[in-house]
């Protein structure tokens, strides 16, 4: 232990008429993937016709209209908890099918009359299944008769994923005709000879030509930034090029796969002639805007979003922050401070909290960011502040250090290859040192599935870190699933600890398909005008609500979630919750001691719901309310729509909630770390082994005494 005190101290096609683009390449897709970053060029169609891998071909689908999004995501959207969606099964109206075996090549479904734009290229996607046992060439002649281009592929065993980049040249009806050859060894140049033909396919498409729109994003008048979702009549999505209106970052929501871009008031983009839709979103507070418009063809059509705010929550003093966001990961690295901004507005996200970060191995990423207060870009309601994720390799779990002075250093542990491959110190020590700098520590993303057993979740070392004091808060909700994290939550809060509510999107900015920044936040009541050191303190508190849609509010005799209240047994309180939603909800409930004591029904149209209720206390408890509705595509990070306030504390007779149960629980938890530490953790020395036991035994004796005195 005071190897631990010591180190606290010092401590990211038809020729003529339509043809296709012929790389004639084979071999894997680069390792980089086309579609992998943000876009600051709209969504350009991709010239490489393949082999390409799963996440290409998912996001190529994805810029589609069409029910397949769901079920595409739904890997995406219960991250570790569902397989991929298997593509060959999946209906997908705008994919061609191609199946190679003993009997040859069948053609199992083609495209049903797809529209293009002309001179553009049009990415088909193409799933090959190979049932032999050999990788074998295929090749494509796409055109009319025998003229054309072709593409070519080897295609190993199983599914193979690829796009037959048609490219029209004139507009108007044409007739697409496949001819598909596939054998160990056609000829790298040419066409193969009319007796190797194995399948033949025809289909209609209809060739647009192209106009203009103009969208602005308004409020009151002036221009606005929101995030802008754009179909044309090709059932594609549509997004600025850059080339009017200034650059711009464009993206593909997590949840139900839709792209979007960031408006920054005004673009002229180009789209195939036809009826448009377009909508227009602005975080949480403010109403959805739909509009329909016929774009015609050498005419620029316009139309004018007016953003409608529902909600002004920093009017009021609350402030919505994400205190888990990557501007740039995965090393990938483009994204600036100024990208950064665009999207907190574009999301009414008023504290963006980024963290500096390294992801598997040495390199830390946006470290040049940290000033150890708020960036220079910021306005009245919005701020952009760099903090650090501590990340432990598996052991312990991930802490979110917020507001710091300095980083914290090591910034990592348990990465083998780097400076640091020991799982030493513990998540506590680095804790203990953002405390003492008034910093706030939060568990990101505690786990996927929560029961007794420690490997199940992340967050393995936070019951430890919260009895001794040095977090003060846990994603509730994040990129993971708040049926696992809510009920860890409880019984935490069971224990007569205190625990704020947080919010943590883990958003990688620079990833085209990734969690949104601020669809997961926590709004943190100020009492003032926005200051960030402020903003840290309550959140620290508890003084909160998080959310990925409703707005709750909730009082227990007039105070505020977070306040503690000295109360005797038998008194009574009263209860007042209310939430508002831009999204359908079902249920508002208020929660103590992890069980629900009163329920109201949202009607009408579900956009709010009220409850209030009258309650004795004879012991020690916590209460909050919660709000639960269905999945919407614009819930966008998340399954279904949440929200749930921080507690409001009961101290009865001088004594907070302590159940027995949950004490043993956490007994038995700390137990099995423990474990895993002797078994699984690496460290430099038996000495530092020993070391974070001894600090596990130290946490565990809380647990230990709410065990044998609890109720």
């Amino acid at each position: 232990m005071k190897r631990l005190a010591l180190i606290v101290l010092f401590t990211l096609l038809a020729a003529g008429a339509i043809h296709v683009t012929g790389w004639g390449q084979s071999g894997s897709t680069p390792g980089d993937e086309y579609t992998f970053e943000t876009s600051r060029r709209g969504f350009q169609p991709i010239e490489y016709p393949g082999p390409l891998n799963y996440q290409d071909a998912v996001r190529l689908l994805l810029r589609y209209e069409g029910s397949f999004h769901l079920p595409i995501t739904r890997s995406f959207r219960e991250r570790r908890l569902a397989p991929e969606a298997d593509l060959w099964k999946l209906d997908l109206p705008q994919a061609l099918k191609l199946r190679v075996n003993g009997n040859g090549i069948e053609v199992v479904a083609k495209p049903a009359n797809p529209r293009m734009a002309v001179e553009d290229t049009y990415n088909l996607v193409t799933l090959l299944l190979n049932e032999l046992d050999t990788p074998i060439d295929i090749k494509l002649i796409a055109g009319l008769g025998e003229a054309g281009t072709t593409d070519r592929w080897k295609i190993r065993p199983g599914i193979n994923y690829a796009s037959l980049n048609l490219r029209p040249t004139a507009a108007g009806p044409a007739d697409v005709h496949l001819k598909i050859y596939a054998a160990d060894d056609l000829p790298g140049q040419g066409s193969p000879p009319e007796s190797r033909i194995q399948a033949e396919a025809t289909f209609p498409a209809q060739v647009l030509r192209w106009g203009k729109l103009r969208i602005r994003t308004l409020e009151d008048g002036r221009p606005q930034v929101a995030r802008v979702y754009v179909r044309a009549s090709d059932g594609l999505s549509y997004a600025p090029s850059g080339d009017s209106g200034g650059p711009t970052l464009s993206r593909i929501t997590w949840t139900h796969g839709d792209y979007y871009f960031y408006s920054r008031g005004e673009h002229l983009l180009r789209l195939p002639e036809g009826p448009a839709t377009i909508e227009a979103v602005r975080g949480i507070e403010y109403g959805i805007i739909r509009r329909q418009v016929e774009i015609r063809a050498g005419e620029t059509a316009e139309v004018s979003l007016d953003l409608e705010r529902r909600s002004n929550l920093a009017g009021e003093h609350w402030y919505g922050g994400d205190v888990h966001i990557h501007a740039n990961y995965n090393n990938h690295e483009f994204i600036t401070p100024s990208d950064v901004m665009l999207q907190a507005l574009g999301e009414d996200l008023n504290v963006t909290n980024l963290m500096v970060a390294n992801s598997g191995d040495a390199h830390i990423h946006d470290e040049q960011y940290f000033e150890g207060k708020p960036n220079r870009l910021r306005d009245a309601t919005h701020i952009l502040n760099w903090g650090e994720e501590m990340r432990n390799r598996g052991l312990y779990g991930h802490i979110c250090l917020t507001g710091l002075k300095s980083l914290v250093k090591p910034l990592y542990t348990g990465f083998e290859g780097t400076p640091y491959p020991y799982d030493y110190p513990p998540n506590h020590v680095q804790a203990l040192a953002a405390t003492r700098q008034g910093a706030a520590v939060s568990y990101a993303h505690p786990g996927y599935r929560f029961t007794d057993d420690p490997r199940t979740m992340s967050a393995r070392e936070a019951p430890v870190d919260l009895a001794l004091g040095s977090i003060q808060a846990m994603d509730v909700l994040s990129n993971n699933n708040e049926d696992a994290t809510t009920p860890f939550w409880y019984r935490l809060l069971n224990t007569g600890l205190k625990c704020a509510i947080s919010a943590g999107s883990d958003s990688f900015t620079n990833r085209r398909h990734m969690w949104i920044p601020g669809g997961h936040r926590v709004y943190v009541y100020t009492g003032g005008p926005l200051d960030y050191g402020e903003w840290v303190d309550n959140y620290k508190k508890g003084h909160s609500f998080a959310t990925n849609g409703p707005i709750v509010r909730f009082t227990v005799n007039g105070k505020v979630p977070g306040a503690e209240l000295e109360l005797k047994a038998g008194d009574a309180v009263e209860i007042e919750a209310s939430a508002t939603s831009f999204l359908p909800m079902e249920t508002l409930e208020v929660v103590m001691n992890g069980n629900v004591i009163a329920q109201a029904k949202a009607s009408g149209d579900k956009l709010s719901v009220t409850l209030s209720k009258e309650i004795s206390l004879e012991s020690g408890a916590w209460l909050a309310a919660r709000v639960r509705g269905p999945f919407d595509r614009h819930v966008v990070n998340d399954t279904y729509l949440y929200a749930h306030t921080s507690p409001v504390y009961c101290q009865v007779d001088g004594k907070r909630a302590g159940l027995r149960d949950d004490g043993t629980f956490f007994v038995r938890w700390i137990d099995q770390l423990i474990d895993m530490v002797r078994e699984r953790g690496k460290y430099a020395s038996e000495e530092q082994r020993q070391e974070v036991i001894e600090l596990f035994r130290e946490g565990r004796a809380y647990y230990e005494k709410v065990a044998a005195e609890g109720s």
